[in-house]
């Protein structure tokens, strides 16, 4: 596959090469592997400050293999995945992202907010979970309670009342 050396990761992200940073994903180095994985969802982000937007197809492209990343083995590429992921905001990462929040903390505050973004309502029980976990001073609940607020599923009112007057 690689015959000389490991992929040139910051090359394929500069030539924006979705199909070299997806073939990198399969690469045997973990932080190679991790590498692609934030690259693609820097080069496939939907977004004004990440430069010219990639065609939608290149897009979409990226969305499967980042997905199978989320059952990766190493939790910086989990990590790295579920970042890209909520970058490039890929409707059919709802789903995976969902699976993924309940089972691990290493979920992004971009893949929440995707998850947010989305409106999908079978979001809210994990991150209602979220909201009453032992970090619900921290980063996540805050995240957690801003998807929520975005989702506005009616069963989440009373868990964020509560969140609010825990302090």
């Amino acid at each position: 596959m690689w015959f000389l050396g490991p992929p040139d990761v910051d090359k394929l992200s500069a030539k924006r090469s979705v199909k070299g940073l997806i073939k990198a994903l399969g690469y045997k180095d973990d932080s190679v592997r991790e590498a692609a994985a934030r690259e693609l969802g820097y080069c496939c982000a939907v977004s004004p400050l990440a430069g010219p937007a990639l065609d939608a197809a290149r897009r979409a492209r990226a969305v499967e293999p980042l997905i199978g990343a989320l059952d990766d083995h190493e939790g910086s590429m989990r990590y790295a995945a579920s970042h890209a992921l909520g970058q490039i905001g890929d409707a059919r990462a709802v789903e995976p992202l969902i699976r993924a929040f309940k089972d691990s903390s290493l979920i992004t505050a971009n893949a929440v907010e995707l998850l947010g973004k989305s409106g999908d309502a079978r979001a809210t029980e994990p991150l209602i979970a979220a909201l009453r976990s032992e970090d619900r001073h921290g980063y996540a609940a805050q995240v957690a309670a801003l998807a929520l607020g975005q989702i506005r599923d009616a069963r989440a009112v009373e868990p964020l009342i509560a969140a609010l007057t825990r302090g």
